[in-house]
């Protein structure tokens, strides 16, 4: 039995040894960590016939050609960690660093996923181990999110419902809330950035507010006249922001649920508002649309700041003539791409947004200079990007797409200086954990994995 090699739906596979429980122990070929190793794949083996085994390898193999969708670039994996438990894609990642807890040991990181198959799983981010899986939504689990204090984690399902659970202490796992109230689909969630009120937004055109634990319904905004596309608490947790399909963005009082500002008209968005960020100190809002346009917001005083427009500016960065000699400023099927992620520099005044057009097989990243209202730089990617992400300390820009890598950009000079691959799917989530140890990046995957990778040694070098 040792060193035979057969076909699995992660690729070829070694076995290593026959445990005398049955379990077959195998290295995963195409799947090497970042150590070095190659994953292991635990297969059970009973007395199941033949047919039945050819029938399963059949289903794998249809299973396969779904999940897996391209090879891994150069067949390298940099994941520090493969998280493998979903039995579908992947939809959303959040991360929440190690803390001490009450009985004075130290609890690990820790990485929650949803998926389409209608379930989260709390992880070990250090590890890669399951810790529990969180069961009770009856639809995809489309949004996740940990407390501030990583208590707690949420999540939001297309069962119109948010649930709170357990992620810490001898009660890990444990539902501690169901909150309803929406009449259709959870589009996103976001928790309070002090405190343990939770916002979500719903594709009937309303936002709800609860205090989590107590699962006490605490605000509705209404007014909205199509779904809730994305939404947040502003940096000091007073006002609450939401965009919508209405091609508008609202400015709530979260005590009185009225509307304090509304953002529309030609000098705006022309398109539904599908991504949004928050600066993390003043009371601005970062808004990304269909219409390929960028906006800057004053929430507080119900300004538009800046109004960039992602699509020309890529548009412009292309002039070079492609293959029949045509630059793309004179062809007229030109299609302006989808803002799907928009964010706020850490470091810098600086704004990043990423796109998706073409159907998919091209995208593009720019960073702008909210200062002298200019675009610092423009990327082109052989495929949308998905989301855009900041370092908290450095100028450096990391960003995922639908060709399941994850790019590394120095924001002052404009250059790519690293990639991380391990993925064979779409990346559709990303987040940043930053720990006691390292700062990682969580993926999450159409091809049903999600993955870790690390900032401090990881990753492809690809200039200085």
């Amino acid at each position: 039995m040792e060193d035979e090699t057969f076909d699995t739906i992660y690729g070829s596979c070694k076995a290593e040894n026959l445990r005398s429980d049955g379990t077959l122990v195998t290295q995963i070929l195409e799947w090497t960590l970042a150590n070095g190793d190659h994953a292991k794949m635990y297969i059970p083996c009973g007395d199941d016939d033949d047919k039945e085994m050819d029938e399963k390898v059949e289903e794998e193999e249809e299973e396969k050609e779904v999940r897996f969708k391209f090879d891994v670039p150069g067949g390298k994996n940099h994941a520090k960690n493969a998280f493998d438990g979903h039995k579908d894609s992947l939809y959303a990642v959040s991360g929440t660093p190690s803390k001490t807890l009450r009985n004075g040991k130290r609890g690990p990181a820790l990485m929650a996923t949803g998926g389409g198959d209608d379930v989260a799983i709390l992880w070990n981010a250090e590890t890669g181990k399951q810790i529990a899986r969180l069961e009770g939504h009856t639809d995809s689990v489309v949004a996740i999110a940990f407390n501030n204090t990583g208590e707690y984690v949420a999540t939001g399902g297309y069962d119109s419902c948010v649930k709170i659970w357990q992620a810490r202490g001898p009660k890990t796992g444990t539902l501690i809330a169901t909150l309803e109230g929406p009449g259709q689909e959870i589009e996103w969630i976001k928790w309070h950035p002090k405190g343990d009120v939770i916002l979500a937004g719903s594709a009937d055109g309303s936002s709800w507010m609860w205090l989590a634990p107590d699962q006490m319904f605490m605000q509705v905004f209404t007014g909205h006249e199509d779904r809730v596309n994305c939404g947040s608490f502003t940096a000091n947790g007073k006002l609450v922001v939401t965009g919508s399909n209405d091609a508008t963005v609202r400015v709530w009082d979260p005590k009185s649920g009225k509307t304090k500002h509304k953002f529309s008209g030609h000098l705006f968005h022309q398109g539904p508002v599908v991504s949004m960020g928050v600066h993390h100190k003043r009371p601005h809002i970062v808004t990304g649309s269909t219409d390929g346009t960028v906006c800057v917001l004053h929430a507080k005083k119900g300004k538009i700041i800046s109004n960039f427009h992602h699509g020309k500016a890529v548009k412009a960065a292309m002039k070079k003539k492609d293959e029949d000699g045509a630059s793309v400023e004179e062809e007229d099927d030109f299609v302006y791409g989808v803002v799907e992620s928009v964010a706020f520099a850490n470091t810098h005044e600086w704004i990043a947004s990423g796109d998706i057009a073409q159907g998919g097989d091209l995208g593009s990243v720019c960073v702008w200079d909210i200062k002298s209202q200019r675009l610092r730089f423009s990327s082109t990617i052989e495929s949308g990007v998905t989301r855009v992400i900041w370092h908290p300390t450095q100028p450096l820009l990391y960003v995922c797409g639908l060709d399941g890598i994850v790019r590394e950009y120095d924001a002052r000079s404009g250059s790519m200086t690293r990639r991380w691959c391990g993925h064979r799917n779409a990346i559709l989530d990303m987040s940043l954990l930053q720990n006691d140890d390292d700062t990682y990046l969580l993926t999450a995957s159409d091809d049903y994995f999600g993955m870790s990778f690390s900032l401090r040694d990881g990753g492809e070098k690809l200039s200085e």
